[in-house]
């Protein structure tokens, strides 16, 4: 029986873009030192595909809608290439990226469905992704940057009940939740209450982590941590301890201290059988801007058995004259220093990269295309007040407090509806004409909020933005 989805060569069989595939050259634009590669890029359909000359000139001819007859002719001619040849690598390409479609059988109008319907957010399907909860207000540190600097003076806090926390956390659990994420100031302070809790979610089928420093690993029972976290992000600064002093605050804890402590997490999990991530966020300053490679390096270095991640988090103002000014980083410097980082923590990926034309290319998507600039759920904080997340932790966007309200009833709330549907990606005037909208996460609204009391991102960010989505898209047809 005859495959239609098969193209016949021997006819005058034309193909059409899927409304548009845009093409980005690699190597000169984004700082990569690979040779002659390409991204295919369909915003309609949300795949993309790395290509090599080759790839990038199959395309082009099909962009411009000539028939697969003279695509063969031109490429046999172009590259010296015999029938067989032909039929063995282009016409599987080709049919690849019909079947994933990049590319149909008949002409398709660029305003067809397909778009619009990614401009809907069903709130009764909403991906309820993460619950942070505040532990503690209190902090060892003393950092200069901290926005939590005025809670975390104070000496008697008014928590929660532990109670109401699991009750909260079983809620989210029924709201389709996928993890819990543990934070402070610095919940390692609270060692029997964060393991309490993060048994408990793990029991009832929640991935579970924390959001330290780093500086108490060395201090608490890890044996029994390790058994009820999946992952531990530490925000780690610098391996100078000079710059650390002068970020956090203090004296009294060193790079080395923190760097023996990891060391210690990743034998242990092996030990454990624990499939552990291990994240490393820095803070990026004005200060430690040019040794954020040797953190990672130096980090990853102890680290042979856990998941390891890392993610850079740009200084964002405090609205204190002095510090801003301080450690304010230039975005355009941040987005040059992000890019250099990504080559040199992929060094040995990238030497042995090979542009070919069919097996080693890896075709991507997002499963569940962004129609949100972000997806915030709920952040709870240590008197039960809850926000839509850390950086809408504002008057404005308080959502209730589980002491009054249940997760379900704050999730049905007009207030955290609106928000959602403002952050509808199509919502956004800076960023609705943009092809690479529903695959970016290069900014956070709440920052803009912040600062223009709007969700686009800063001029200054709009600059490189593009630069850093492309980039992180090609890393995945590698990795």
């Amino acid at each position: 029986m005859k495959n239609h989805n098969m193209l016949d060569f021997k006819k005058k069989e034309r193909i059409y873009q899927n409304k548009k595939n845009y093409i980005y050259k690699i190597n000169e634009t984004y700082g990569i030192s690979t040779d002659k590669e390409y991204l295919l890029f369909n915003p309609y359909i949300h795949y993309w595909v790395k290509l090599d000359e080759i790839g990038k000139f199959i395309c082009e001819i099909l962009n411009e809608g000539k028939s697969l007859t003279k695509l063969k002719e031109e490429i046999i001619n172009k590259y010296s290439i015999n029938i067989k040849t032909f039929k063995r690598d282009v016409f599987p390409f080709i049919n690849e990226l019909l079947k994933h479609g990049f590319y149909k059988k008949n002409k398709v109008n660029r305003d067809g469905k397909r778009e619009k319907n990614n401009q809907k957010i069903n709130m009764n399907n909403y991906p309820f992704n993460d619950l942070y909860i505040r532990l503690t207000d209190q902090c060892n540190l003393n950092c200069i940057f901290c926005f939590n600097k005025d809670k975390r003076k104070i000496k008697k806090e008014n928590n929660v009940s532990e109670d109401l926390l699991i009750k909260a956390i079983q809620e989210f659990k029924k709201l389709g939740g996928n993890r819990v994420v543990f934070t402070g100031g610095e919940p390692t302070i609270c060692e029997s209450k964060l393991t309490y809790l993060g048994k408990t979610a793990k029991n009832i089928g929640l991935k579970t982590s924390i959001i330290t420093n780093g500086t108490l690993l060395s201090k608490i029972n890890l044996n029994k941590l390790i058994l009820y976290i999946d992952q531990i992000s530490i925000s780690l600064d610098s391996t100078n301890n000079k710059i650390l002093r002068e970020l956090w605050g203090t004296s009294r804890y060193k790079f080395e201290d923190i760097n023996d402590s990891i060391k210690k997490i990743d034998l242990l999990a092996k030990k454990l059988n624990k499939k552990l991530l291990i994240t490393i966020m820095p803070i990026v300053t004005s200060l430690n801007i040019d040794g954020v490679v040797d953190i990672i390096k130096k980090v990853s270095n102890n680290i042979n058995y856990c998941k390891y991640t890392w993610s850079l988090n740009k200084y964002g103002k405090i609205k204190c004259k002095n510090v801003d000014k301080k450690l304010n980083v230039n975005e355009e410097k941040y987005s040059k220093i992000l890019i250099d980082n990504y080559d040199k923590l992929y060094d040995k990926k990238l030497n042995s990269v090979k542009a070919t034309l069919t097996k080693e290319n890896k075709i991507q998507a997002f499963s569940k295309p962004k129609k949100t600039t972000c997806a915030p759920s709920f952040f709870i904080i240590t008197n039960g007040d809850v926000f839509p997340c850390q950086g809408f932790e504002l008057d404005e966007y308080k959502l209730g407090n589980i002491n009054n309200n249940s997760l379900k009833e704050i999730s049905l709330s007009n207030k955290f509806r609106k928000l959602i549907l403002d952050l509808n990606i199509n919502n956004i005037k800076k960023c609705k004409k943009c092809e690479l909208r529903y695959v970016c996460s290069s900014y956070c609204p709440a920052e803009g909020y912040k600062e223009t009391d709007e969700f686009s991102p800063s001029s200054d960010k709009l600059k490189n933005c593009k630069d850093v989505i492309i980039k992180l898209m090609w890393l995945k047809t590698i990795t």
